[in-house]
Order: structure tokens, then C-alpha cells, then sequence
């Protein structure tokens, strides 16, 4: 039979059986109310209900032999799972007239009777429970994971529904397997019964207060958190707890691998950091956590002086640590964990002294950790940070493994990252709100850490103490791998004018021609340096010597003779000649700028603008004495 006759008959008998339904049906008046013809309306839309139930199970017994409806119900649910993940529930946007989403549960439940057979017959599917499409849809999903391990994650809550919602969730502590809650500071109340219930399951617990309501003028202070989930929380491995008041008896013994407890400075002045119970219930506390992989404690550290128990606690697995507080509170809090040799560092350090001597202590000890015989860095960056007209900050990056210039300079998670702030003494001259780094610091970074396979430099400070070319000899001369520095501003000078001179006495030796050849080699600075980075440099105007001759082209011709030439000169937000560039370009194989050159006219006019007596305007691309802060590579 082929597929015309199939659908003759199929015609017919569908036809005749509507006919002969269709006749035992009243037929309408010849005239009439509305009354009258309400109720045959009404049988034949409950006739039209039923042929479309019909025409719904015919399509079903269709799907039934489409290949995906061979797969198994379990298999379909494990696939609308990856779903979920991919496509969650979206909350609508006012702003940008978004309307909510209800993501996976259409595609999964909205497409045919199968699938959502095996999705509503599934109870892990609905065990993430969001929020974001409002609490009618949260309530489905908790009783349709039954019993599953929930995720919970509520990152915005409505405060008509907030009292609902916590009763909610407390019915449901017993299975949760992951808690995010972040609220404003007046929204915890009634959630603080779910922190003191039992939780045998949980495995991560995230609760912030947000950050806007601690700097919008509040004095709500922050209840404290006695006892996590009441000591039961057996499964409990990592724990995010942001701007909340804590003791540090509270946590329960479990086998952590991530602590992470931040607290901000208004944070603070709410009593919304640690308690003052004294560093012996910090100390107590780690070391019940022989397990621990990431510690990070933001502006909660006990005070330095409290400190009355010397002992120094082992964390064999600790893989991160990250500390931020005023720097004698690091550095005293640091001096009492023992450090795997892997592990990476991060100090976020403040000091009210001008001189900034704490922070230097926190500096010694923080590279301290990394100056072993085994322990090589092969890229480093070293800027100066202008944070307000009270405060200056010196951020040291270093990394075991080589970065390029763009790599290092963009890095987030460094093997050593320092982060130094105190009052400024100083202000560089004629700059008004620029930090100043203490020359002493910087040597003591150099000196500290171990630098002999560095590969890579970024330099970007600002030191009026740095007036010659010494300190580049001094700090750096043992850098002889160096393939790629990146330097800006005065720093640049001296670092030119260094490049152009030995770094030392030669070694002697027998033989005229290898006692030369030792000589270039062994005193030139960086000798293997590849590429070399020029930013906010005047390469006219100051870059001159005594014989009127281009500092750079000299020592890029010096380099150049004794095979140590460049083979990339990248040069931002230089004032420079473009006959300059020419030079340039004939002892370097790449010469990248940014195309801001100065010819005679730009010289007139900036020599103009520097003249004491000029009442003009400046142009609105130019940014002071140091150009704007472009970065193009």
C-alpha cells in the first residue's frame, strides 16, 4: 500500500466518524439570544477539546518511534541536567525590557509528553533552586527535588517574600548541599536560624552582606554567628563568608579545603569582622584544618599584639594564601603558619607611617617565603599605584613560570603578589596626586627575591630618590636571562643611560682577544634582552649626553656591535622625532609605536605650554608633564 492510499483512507475514516459525530449535535435557531446559544457553543468546544486530545495522543504514538524516544527516561534527564547548567532560569531586566526566562524547564518540559515525563520524574534535575524567577517557581522546584542534595543559590530576594522564603528554606536544611545567599545588611534575621540548624550534607557554604549597604550611610550592626549549623556540618568543605560578624570558635570541625573570610574597613566599623577573642582561637582553629588548600583573610587578622603563643602552625596542603589587614597584622599572623615551598602568596598590606617601615617587614617576609635554592622567578612587575591624595601603594608580582610583557602585566593569579600602601612623604614634583615609592623598598625587593632566571620586567614607578643610573646596576645587574623589560617615565632614563655602560669591572684573562670578548660579555646589562618596552618616555628632550648624542641610539648601537642587538623596540606615549624613529629602526629589526611622534611645530608648541608665562589651553589629549596612560601592547 503505498503513502497515497494510507492517506485516503485515514481521510475517510476520520471524515465519515466527524460527520456522523457532527449530526447528533444540536443545530442552531433561525434566530436567537446569546442565551440560547451558550450552551450548544459550549458542547462544541467541548467536542473541539476532545478531538485536540485525540489528535495528542496520535501525536505521542508518533514520537514513540522518533529515535531519540529509544533512549532510555534516565538517559533523556541526564542530557536536560547538562542543560540546566548551560541555560538556567534568567530574572527579567527593567532596564534593558528583558523579560524572565524560564530556560531549561521550557526546552525540557514545554516540547513533548516524554520529555517531560523524564524531567518531572527526575528529582536531581530540580535540585538548583533558583530564585531569580520568583518564589512560586522556587517552591515547585524544592518539591520536585524531594530529597535531593539542593543548591541554593539567592543572589536577590524581595523583602515581602524574604520572611516566606527563610521558613522555606529552613524546612529543607537537612539536604542542602550548597548555600550562596548574598542580601543587604537588614535582610538576615530571620535567615539566622538556617545558619544554627543542622546541615549533615553541606558541602559549600557562600553568605555575603552586600558591599552597597555597608558604604550607604547604615548603622545596622550585625549579629554574630555563635555556631555554624550548631557543630553539625560534617561534609562542609568550603566556607565564603563576606562583611559578617563571626567567632572564631564558630566554625565546625570538617574537613576544610577553603576558608575564605573578608571584611572591608566600613565592614569594620559595623562590628561586622572577627571578634576579639585573641589570635589562640585563630591558631586552634588552623590548626584543626590539616586538610586546608586556599586561606584568605581580608581585614578580619587578629591584632599583632595579642599574640601571646609563639607556636607556628604546619598546613602541608596549602596551595593559596591570601592576607590583607594593616601590615604589622599580616605580618605577625604570617610569621605563624608554615608555608609549603609551593605555595602562592598574596599580601594586601597598610601602614599609617610615612616611611612605610611596616610594610617593608611584611615585603621581607612575604619574599622570604620564595628565596630557597630551588625556588626561581622568571617574571616580575613592580608598580606604584596613586590610590588618594592620603595614600600611596607599591604592588610587586612575581611568577615561577616565564610571561610575556602583556601576560604579566594583566595577571591575576601570581605565585607572589604584594600589594604595599602607607601615607606618602612625598609627591613627585610638579605632579599633583602621584605616588612616590621609597628607593630602600625597592632594593629590598631586588635584593630578596631570587631573580638570577628572571625573564621578564615590567617597571612602572615613580622614585625621586631614583636620580642615576646605580640602582638599575645594583638591583638588577644580576638579571643575565632577561629577555624582556618593559620601564616608563624618569625610571626609563636612567635605565637607558645604563644600558650604555658596563656594569663592573671586567674579568682578565690571557689573550688579547678573550680577555676583550669576556669583558663585553660579562659587564653589559641584560645581556640577553630581546625586547624592550618604552612608555611615557621624553626619547628628544632627554635622552641627550654630554657629546650631544642619543642616549638610546647609543647604547642600542653598542648593543647592536657586540651581537646583543634588539630585536623589538615598543615604544608608547614617547615624545620622539620621527628622523629619531628612522635612527631607530636602522639598529632595531622591530620598532612598534603607537604613532604619537613630535615634529618641529608640536616642539614650538610644547615648549610654549612648559613656558611658566603661558595662559593658554592645553589640548585635551595631553595629560600633564608624563603624557596620558595608553598601553597598546
Amino acid at each position: 500500500m503505498d503513502s497515497d492510499d494510507i492517506k485516503e483512507r485515514a481521510h475517510a475514516f476520520w471524515t465519515t466518524s466527524a460527520d456522523e459525530r457532527l449530526a447528533s449535535l444540536p443545530l442552531p435557531p433561525s434566530s436567537s439570544t446569546n442565551e440560547t446559544l451558550h450552551t450548544p457553543q459550549d458542547i462544541i468546544d467541548a467536542e473541539a477539546y476532545g478531538v485536540r486530545l485525540a489528535l495528542c495522543a496520535l501525536m505521542t504514538r508518533r514520537n514513540t518511534f522518533a529515535p531519540i524516544s529509544m533512549l532510555p527516561l534516565e538517559i533523556i534527564a541526564h542530557i536536560f541536567e547538562c542543560l540546566a547548567l548551560k541555560d538556567p532560569p534568567e530574572k527579567g531586566s527593567r532596564y534593558y525590557a528583558a523579560p524572565s526566562t524560564l530556560g531549561w524547564i521550557k526546552s525540557a518540559t514545554h516540547v513533548c509528553r516524554r520529555w517531560r515525563e523524564a524531567a518531572l520524574g527526575h528529582p536531581a534535575l530540580w535540585r538548583r533552586v533558583t530564585f531569580e524567577i520568583g518564589l512560586k517557581w522556587a517552591k515547585e522546584m524544592l518539591a520536585r527535588a524531594k530529597s535531593a542534595p539542593l543548591v541554593i543559590v539567592q543572589l536577590h530576594t524581595e523583602q515581602e517574600t524574604r520572611a516566606e522564603t527563610d521558613r522555606m528554606l529552613l524546612e529543607h536544611c537537612s539536604h542542602f548541599q550548597q548555600l550562596t545567599i548574598t542580601r543587604s545588611l537588614d535582610g538576615w534575621q530571620t535567615f539566622l536560624p538556617v545558619l544554627t540548624s543542622p546541615a549533615p550534607v553541606l558541602q559549600e557554604l557562600d553568605i555575603s552582606v552586600q558591599q552597597g549597604a555597608l558604604f550607604s550611610g547604615a548603622t545596622t550592626s550585625m549579629p554574630s554567628i555563635a555556631e555554624l549549623f550548631s557543630g553539625h556540618a560534617d561534609c562542609l568543605q568550603k566556607i565564603t563568608i563576606n562583611n559578617f560578624s563571626f567567632a572564631w570558635t564558630c566554625f565546625p570541625r570538617s574537613p576544610l579545603t577553603h576558608l575564605k573570610l573578608h571584611s572591608s574597613g566600613r565592614a569594620s566599623e559595623l562590628g561586622l569582622a572577627a571578634d576579639s577573642q585573641g589570635p589562640d582561637a585563630f591558631l586552634d582553629l588552623l590548626a584543626t584544618l590539616p586538610a586546608l588548600q586556599v586561606l584568605s583573610l581580608h581585614h578580619c587578622l587578629p591584632a599583632c599584639s595579642t599574640y601571646k603563643d609563639d607556636r607556628a602552625i604546619s598546613l602541608p596542603r596549602l596551595a593559596s594564601v591570601s592576607l590583607a589587614g594593616r601590615a604589622v597584622d599580616v605580618t605577625a599572623a604570617l610569621g605563624h603558619i608554615e608555608l609549603p615551598a609551593s605555595t602562592k602568596l598574596t599580601l594586601d598590606c597598610m601602614s599609617n607611617a610615612e616611611t612605610g617601615e611596616e610594610c617593608l617587614e611584611a615585603l621581607s617576609l612575604g619574599v622570604a617565603h620564595f628565596k630557597s635554592d630551588s625556588t626561581v622567578m622568571r617574571a616580575l612587575k613592580i608598580e606604584s599605584v596613586f590610590l588618594h591624595s592620603h595614600l600611596s601603594a607599591m604592588n610587586i608580582v612575581a611568577q615561577k613560570t616565564a610571561l610575556s610583557i602583556g601576560h604579566i602585566r594583566h595577571i591575576s593569579d601570581a605565585d607572589l603578589s604584594l600589594s604595599l600602601s602607607w601615607k606618602p612623604r612625598h609627591l613627585l614634583p610638579g605632579i599633583v596626586g602621584s605616588p612616590n615609592i621609597p628607593l630602600s623598598a625597592l632594593r629590598l625587593a631586588a635584593s630578596a627575591l631570587p631573580m638570577k632566571d628572571l625573564r621578564t620586567l615590567y617597571m612602572d614607578v615613580r622614585c625621586t630618590e631614583w636620580t642615576k643610573t646605580e640602582p638599575w646596576k645594583e638591583m638588577f645587574g644580576q638579571c643575565g636571562a632577561l629577555q624582556h623589560l618593559l620601564v616608563s617615565g624618569e625610571v626609563a632614563i636612567h635605565l637607558i643611560g645604563a644600558l650604555a655602560r658596563s656594569t663592573g669591572p671586567a674579568a682578565k684573562s690571557k689573550g688579547k682577544k678573550r680577555t676583550r670578548t669576556t669583558r663585553r660579555l660579562g659587564t653589559v646589562l641584560f645581556p640577553a634582552l630581546e625586547s624592550l618596552h618604552l612608555d611615557d618616555v621624553d626619547l628628544d628632550a632627554l635622552c641627550i649626553d654630554e657629546d650631544d648624542h642619543n642616549m638610546l641610539e647609543t647604547a642600542l648601537a653598542q648593543r647592536q656591535q657586540l651581537k646583543m642587538g634588539l630585536k623589538t623596540l615598543v615604544i608608547r606615549s614617547c615624545h620622539v622625532h620621527q628622523d629619531h624613529l628612522d635612527d631607530l629602526e636602522s639598529l632595531v629589526e622591530c620598532v612598534d609605536w603607537d604613532g604619537e611622534t613630535m615634529d618641529s611645530a608640536d616642539e614650538d608648541e610644547y615648549s610654549d605650554e612648559m613656558d611658566p608665562e603661558f595662559d593658554g589651553e592645553y589640548d585635551s589629549d595631553f595629560d600633564g608633564p608624563w603624557g596620558p596612560d595608553i598601553w597598546g601592547f
